[in-house]
């Protein structure tokens, strides 16, 4: 792999999200998820940016997957 190229590890997971805030203008939204045990992280609160088409069908409390990737970068 050469400098700055990526990689997709094996450690590909999902977890269980709750939407805490939305952002139409900005195009960010909050969500609060649950351990992502392949990644070693705890729950936590976390923002994201996402389209417009995603958050136009979401609300603040809905429940929502989200799935994390881990990337290594060579530099």
């Amino acid at each position: 792999m050469g400098h700055n190229a990526m990689s997709q590890s094996a450690s590909d997971s999902m977890a269980s999200c709750t939407v805490k805030k939305m952002n139409l203008e900005s195009g960010m939204m909050v969500i609060a998820h649950g351990p992502v045990e392949a990644l070693g992280w705890p729950p936590m609160t976390m923002s994201f940016k996402a389209s417009p088409d995603l958050m136009r069908d979401l609300k603040e409390g809905d429940a929502v997957m989200h799935g994390f990737r881990r990337i290594f970068i060579n530099r």
